[in-house]
């Protein structure tokens, strides 16, 4: 049902948390037959739209994650400059929905800036929180760090 490839192949369905103004929106779309883009901001997701128009395969959904949630399984969830703002509650609640839904061989993308900040937690914070929440599901395929951010993909064992 799910088949996935090395990295950034191509994809069935997957979830972008935190769609923003629709830019990474845009070239994940191109990677999937299925996206479902996410962002707590009404104003953000109506950007987004406006940027991508209607396009075969990609939604919108207004949604407060963790706590509001997409349901459905997915072989790519991509999670950008969003994990340090959520509490522990929070970093919890999005591990367990990550073990929870995401396919074996699926695959996690972080990316946050690792600069000063007031957010509830730095970025090495919030992904190590999420790593431990998810008991040992995922392998770390890359964790990369430049002078302002870390990326990091894990692949679901």
């Amino acid at each position: 049902m799910f088949q996935t490839h090395d990295h950034f192949g191509g994809y069935a369905s997957a979830r972008e948390i935190g769609c923003a103004h629709g830019v990474l929106t845009q070239r994940l779309h191109r990677l999937c037959d299925q996206l479902l883009a996410i962002d707590i901001s009404q104003t953000a997701l109506a950007l987004t739209q406006q940027r991508l128009g209607t396009k075969a395969g990609l939604e919108f959904a207004q949604m407060g994650f963790p706590t509001e949630a997409p349901r459905g399984l997915f072989d790519l969830c991509v999670m950008s400059e969003v994990a340090y703002y959520w509490d522990a509650d929070d970093l919890s609640r999005a591990a367990q929905w990550l073990a929870d839904h995401l396919v074996p061989d699926g695959r996690v993308v972080l990316v946050h800036y690792t600069g000063e900040t007031d957010y509830p937690c730095t970025a090495d914070e919030a992904v190590g929180a999420l790593q431990g929440g998810t008991s040992g599901q995922f392998t770390t395929c890359l964790a990369e760090r430049q002078e302002t951010y870390r990326l990091d993909l894990w692949v679901r064992r």
